[in-house]
């Protein structure tokens, strides 16, 4: 039947309705204002050198970089500031940021590492169990019964809590992460510290060669003291 006869034939009470349906439909409003709404920087971005506080597009990428080797780096509601003789390492899967610590012997000993890690409010697991696992990848030297250093400390920050830890001995190295295959590596020294910031728990592990991470005690420190909330 042609449309011509068949609109005839329809009454105007539901003409009127077909209409009134279809303006309906075709001018719905929005039940909430569109608006633009922040999204925080990824971890894989913050170790890009984001500022926690601006867009991707707001910084070029070279500037983004240049800004994480000298400036200061925030998550989970704290900022810290990177030692100015540490650089900015290579991106890597699970972490914030990774630092390395140049050895002031080259030709004897190898880069100490600093690896900064957030999982997210409540995640990561506890404090004693974090702190008792990094413990673990430890052994006692060749000869001896007992780590030739394990100390912990709890303490205050800048009104942040802040555990951190220190042990010396052979450090089991696993060349990925959950690997079962581990590489002994003797005379390394961890400096490792857990901050209770406002969003969660943000960990700064850093392990080398004793003799680097000796040197490298002040720029640690400095780390440490320069913990400030967001």
């Amino acid at each position: 039947m042609p449309l011509t006869i068949a609109c005839k034939e329809m009454s105007w009470k539901a003409l009127l309705a077909v209409v009134f349906l279809g303006l309906l439909c075709g001018c719905k409003a929005d039940p909430l204002p569109r608006k633009r709404i922040p999204v925080p920087p990824s971890p894989m971005a913050l170790q890009r050198g984001d500022s926690p506080m601006m867009s991707q597009r707001s910084v070029p990428p070279t500037n983004r970089r240049a800004a994480a080797q000298a400036g200061t780096s925030g998550i989970a509601g704290m900022t810290w500031k990177k030692p100015a003789s540490w650089k900015l390492g290579p991106r890597r899967r699970m972490r914030v940021a990774t630092y390395i610590i140049p050895s002031p012997y080259r030709n004897r000993f190898a880069n100490g590492e600093c690896s900064i890690f957030y999982f997210g409010p409540s995640q990561g697991g506890g404090l004693a169990a974090n702190l008792n696992r990094w413990k673990g990848q430890f052994r006692p030297e060749t000869g001896k019964t007992a780590l030739t250093l394990s100390k912990t400390n709890q303490t205050t920050i800048n009104t942040l809590k802040v555990a951190t830890l220190e042990v010396r001995g052979t450090f089991m190295f696993s060349p990925r992460p959950m690997s079962p295959n581990k590489v002994p590596k003797p005379n390394y020294h961890m400096l490792a510290a857990i901050v209770g910031a406002p969003q969660g728990m943000v960990f700064f592990k850093c392990v080398g060669p004793h003799t680097v991470m000796q040197q490298a005690k002040p720029a640690y420190q400095s780390l440490l003291t320069s913990f400030r909330k967001q």
